[in-house]
């Protein structure tokens, strides 16, 4: 739990993509959210990745000019420490939120050298997180 106020809604919203497994969920709400608060959506997109993340993140932005949702776009300035540079362009902008999928199918390597969503959940800018566990459903719809 985060000790930053919550005075003004949000109109900030980050999102960061790492892949392109799962974001229909995240990107449903990031609409929802944006189009209650006439909030801005920030596409954050991990920095060095493959074709597959960048055609999910220009889906993700066509889906926001459907439905009248303002965002940018911006790449990451390479894939390590990918956290810290969420953590540090959300502070940069004032973002009122960070919109995250957990990943309930974590492996071994994850529990050892730890998660990327942790750093951003536990930020130093008190940011708070949201996190969408995403449904099976979205997987097979996706092919994924």
């Amino acid at each position: 739990m985060q000790k930053r106020p919550f005075a003004h809604g949000y109109k900030n919203i980050v999102l960061p993509i790492t892949s392109e497994a799962g974001p229909l969920d995240k990107t449903r709400w990031a609409v929802y959210i944006a189009r209650k608060f006439n909030a801005t959506i920030h596409i954050f997109v991990m920095g060095e990745a493959n074709d597959d993340v960048h055609t999910s993140s220009k889906q993700i932005a066509g889906y926001f000019e459907r439905n009248d949702v303002a965002y940018t776009i911006r790449n990451s300035v390479k894939s390590s420490g990918f956290a810290k540079q969420v953590n540090d362009y959300s502070a940069s902008i004032n973002a009122d939120m960070i919109m995250i999928m957990t990943n309930p199918e974590k492996g071994l390597k994850t529990y050892l050298l730890g998660s990327y969503d942790e750093e951003i959940i536990f930020n130093s800018a008190q940011i708070p997180v949201m996190c969408i566990n995403p449904r099976k459903f979205n997987y097979e719809v996706l092919g994924l």
